[in-house]
């Protein structure tokens, strides 16, 4: 049976329940009434939260499915290898990668509305949204996520991350440094602040506040040393330094005063 008929197919319990049903129903006389609607009340119970389940267990393969159309690479990248699997034929364009994204996880969220892999579906979603330059609908799938009863901090940080990075695109450089500055200290993983830390600095750059920029990168260069971010910030402090604009040099340390620390002389 293929998954199309799997789905359409009765679920197994339910259908076990409505037969129960019948036989209980007919037995109405010797069990009475009132013990009749504790079993049927106690089973329905049950045939709502496993059929529940099994909708959560759907969805949420469905999502995997839509979000392995991320690991397919765009023709040209290092990793684009000739396969025989369609499903891995790289893309012509990485705007054609996303926009595929876009559709597997729009059907996701069409198909099974209010689960948690439709809601959590909005974060990739927005994410495309964002490389395609669809600003506004990236912003509303983060907005919807947060607003969303989840209480996942990761999760939260990453939709966070996507509105500082719509904001920044918009050049609403105000609520872009704000939203930068308060994931660099709230993000609940190292790869968020980092990334919340170039953020910043970048936003900086393109603002026209190239010396402040410059002091950001160098701030990410020191304080993620040997990340990627890292390595890009030195990338655009290298780009900064062809223009003239350098970080600020920091002070050095300065010795202790003559004699401190030493035992004073015996009299």
């Amino acid at each position: 049976m293929s998954k199309k008929d799997d789905l359409k197919a009765p679920d197994p319990f339910l259908k076990f329940t409505m037969e129960l049903w019948d036989k209980l129903y007919a037995m109405r006389k010797v069990l009475g009434l009132l013990v009749l609607v504790i079993i049927v009340g106690a089973i329905g119970f049950a045939a709502i939260t496993a059929h529940k389940n099994g909708l959560r267990s759907r969805a949420g393969a469905a999502l995997g499915e839509a979000l392995a159309v991320q690991q397919r690479p765009v023709k040209g990248d290092d990793d684009a290898t000739v396969s025989a699997d369609p499903n891995q034929t790289p893309f012509k364009t990485n705007a054609e990668k996303q926009q595929a994204i876009v559709s597997a996880l729009e059907g996701v969220i069409a198909k099974y509305p209010g689960t948690e892999a439709a809601t959590n579906a909005l974060i990739p979603l927005a994410s495309a949204q964002l490389a395609l330059g669809k600003l506004d609908d990236a912003q509303r799938n983060d907005t919807a996520f947060l607003a969303a009863a989840t209480r996942d901090p990761q999760f939260r940080a990453l939709a966070q991350l996507g509105l500082a990075n719509v904001a920044e695109a918009k050049k609403d450089w105000t609520t872009a440094g704000n939203a930068y500055a308060t994931l660099q200290t709230s993000a609940p993983h190292a790869f968020l602040k980092d990334q919340a830390a170039l953020g910043k600095a970048r936003m900086l750059e393109k603002a026209g506040k190239k010396q402040e920029a410059a002091a950001a990168y160098a701030e990410v260069k020191d304080g993620f040393a040997g990340s990627p971010v890292a390595r890009e910030a030195t990338e655009r402090l290298a780009f900064l330094a062809t223009l003239g604009v350098h970080p600020p040099v920091r002070a050095a340390p300065q010795p202790p005063p003559s004699g401190a620390g030493t035992a004073p002389k015996a009299d």
